[in-house]
């Protein structure tokens, strides 16, 4: 499985030409881009400061990460509860993985006033990263990433402290047709160039 997941990933960087790679920060997040569902992290019964742990369908948070009911409103792009890395606080670098392979994310995130450097990884391996400014000021920004394939997002957070809150995760997930697909061009150009390479000595 993980050779499929390896070849899939390949293939998406063969492809990368007809969908450019792009990490990015803006107030609407994934909308334009493509389609996607939303967690909104409104699960009602979950007391302040419980592990987000395994309580969402088709992600896994971290140790580090807790359910907040404590931001409703507070923020533009906020709504109902949100998830947060500061009980106790605050832990610099968090991550959570989704269940599957996505092609596209993002979640609208404040911190501090600072730098905060977010990477997107595929079996453990960073397939794209960027760093960009995060506050808690105006309309509060969703960062993420698009036309990659990737399984986990990990976060640096940044300002005093590093604490951080994070709500409304969008999530496009890589259709299995489309996994397979990619995975065919990828053989198909990886077998053009050896044929390429073979013909050249």
């Amino acid at each position: 499985m993980k050779k499929i997941q390896t070849i899939a990933a390949l293939s998406a960087l063969v492809l990368a030409g007809a969908a450019q790679a792009a990490s990015f920060n803006n107030t609407a997040g994934l909308a334009g881009i493509t389609s996607y569902t939303l967690e909104t992290f409104d699960n009602a019964g979950v007391p302040d400061d419980t592990l987000a742990g395994n309580l969402f369908a088709g992600l896994s948070f971290g140790p580090n990460i807790y359910i907040s009911n404590s931001y409703i409103g507070s923020f533009a792009n906020f709504s109902g509860s949100s998830l947060t890395n500061f009980y106790p606080c605050c832990t610099a670098i968090t991550s959570f993985s989704f269940n599957s392979q996505v092609k596209a994310a993002a979640f609208a995130f404040v911190t501090n006033q600072g730098t905060s450097t977010f990477y997107a990884k595929l079996n453990g391996n960073v397939v794209e990263s960027f760093s960009a400014p995060t506050n808690t000021q105006g309309n509060v920004n969703f960062y993420g990433f698009s036309g990659i394939i990737f399984d986990s997002i990990e976060i640096h957070s940044g300002g005093i402290n590093n604490a951080y809150a994070l709500d409304n995760l969008q999530v496009a997930a890589v259709p299995e047709a489309e996994t397979w697909g990619m995975m065919l061009a990828g053989l198909g150009a990886l077998g053009f160039m050896a044929r390429r390479r073979q013909s050249q000595k």
